[in-house]
């Protein structure tokens, strides 16, 4: 199976990071070309952490806040994609792949609602 090179993808989360409102800042890190670490700070405190290994299609997005994940999505062996829900975030519930674009928006419905 064929992945995003980490430039690709990076390029692919900043552009929806400077259309997003709560989005505040962020910072990337690519080691050996292969793999992508962001943190992308939001408006109140909270912040995502994103990983991703472009060899194996390795990816996860945590919000955090206070130190705790509060939501997150992730494609974890054995149980592939899977959500991490508000409200019980220690929970795997089986999803489809989650997109940047999609973990985002979720967020952002969530944090100005």
């Amino acid at each position: 199976m064929d992945y995003l090179e980490p430039h690709h993808f990076l390029r692919e989360i900043i552009e929806r990071c400077v259309v997003s409102e709560i989005v505040t800042t962020y910072e990337s890190h690519i080691d050996e070309d292969i793999i992508l670490k962001m943190r992308i700070s939001l408006v109140n405190d909270a912040f995502i952490d994103l990983f991703y290994n472009s060899r194996n299609g390795k990816t996860s997005f945590a919000l955090i806040k206070d130190r705790c994940r509060i939501y997150g999505a992730d494609n974890a062996l054995p149980i592939g994609w899977h959500i991490h829900p508000f409200g019980n975030p220690a929970a795997h519930v089986p999803s489809e792949a989650v997109t940047f674009r999609w973990f985002l928006e979720t967020v952002e419905r969530q944090l100005t609602n």
